[in-house]
C-alpha cells in the first residue's frame, strides 16, 4: 500500500507540475494575443490618421467638383430656356408673318382678278 501511496503522490506530482507548465503556456499565449492586439490597435488608429489627412482633401475636391458640375447644369439650363424661348419668339414671328403674307397674297390675288375683270370688261366695250 505504502507502494501505491507514493505512486499516487508522484502522479498527482506530475499532474501538478504538468497543470503548472500548461498555465504558463496559455498565460504566456494571452500575453502574446495582448500584444498582438495591441500593435493592431495602434496600426488601426495610424490607419485611420492617415485615412482622414487624404480623405479631408480629397473630400474638399470632390465638393468643388461637384459645385462646378452643379453651376455648369444650371447655366445649361438656362441656355435651354433661352432657346426655348428664342425659338418660340420665332415660330410666333413665323406664324404671323405667314398669316400675313397669306392675307397680303389673298388681296393681291383678289385684285388682280377683279383689276383683270374691269380690263376685260372695259375692252369689250
Amino acid at each position: 500500500m505504502e507502494g501505491l501511496t507514493f505512486i499516487n503522490q508522484q502522479l498527482l506530482s506530475f499532474l501538478i507540475t504538468e497543470t503548472i507548465i500548461i498555465l504558463i503556456i496559455i498565460t504566456i499565449l494571452l500575453v502574446k494575443l495582448l500584444v498582438d492586439l495591441s500593435n493592431l490597435a495602434k496600426s488601426v488608429q495610424n490607419l485611420t490618421g492617415i485615412i482622414k489627412l487624404e480623405l479631408e482633401p480629397t473630400l474638399k475636391e470632390f465638393r468643388r467638383t461637384l459645385l462646378n458640375i452643379n453651376s455648369i447644369a444650371s447655366s445649361a439650363d438656362s441656355q435651354v430656356v433661352n432657346l426655348n424661348r428664342s425659338i418660340n419668339v420665332i415660330s410666333d414671328s413665323t406664324s404671323k408673318l405667314y398669316s400675313k403674307a397669306k392675307v397680303l397674297t389673298s388681296s393681291l390675288k383678289q385684285g388682280l382678278l377683279t383689276g383683270l375683270k374691269v380690263f376685260l370688261e372695259q375692252r369689250k366695250k
